[in-house]
């Protein structure tokens, strides 16, 4: 969707969709079924579909902008997983924060030097 210049909204749909699809595919395994992993693709859909929204603002070439969607998606569907099981605490928070930030610090390092 970013290398071959699609439209922005068609990009964006269709990033949230397919996010949608996967994150309900990933969250199946909580155990809570039903209408929360549902609602909860839905929202990590949603959330991906704006950040590629976002990143139309920002001089990126396609391969950082996939990089930073995919650490998106990584944050969004390990935290929604964690507090679907109720078992999301600060630490795995935290954790999952630190990873998220050195990975887009090495897409920003990247996309400096590069």
């Amino acid at each position: 969707v970013y290398v071959n210049d699609l439209p922005l909204w068609s990009a964006a749909i269709s990033v949230g969709l397919v996010s949608m699809a996967l994150a309900m595919e990933l969250l199946r395994e909580s155990r809570l079924l039903g209408p929360s992993s549902v609602l909860a693709g839905f929202a990590i859909g949603v959330s991906l579909g704006e950040l590629r929204l976002a990143l139309y603002f920002f001089p990126l070439d396609g391969l950082l902008a996939g990089a930073l969607m995919i650490i998106g998606f990584y944050l969004a569907t390990g935290l929604v997983h964690h507090l679907l099981d109720h078992d999301l605490e600060f630490g795995t928070t935290l954790e999952y924060l630190l990873v998220g930030a050195a990975a887009t610090t090495a897409v920003v390092i990247a996309r400096i030097f590069v």
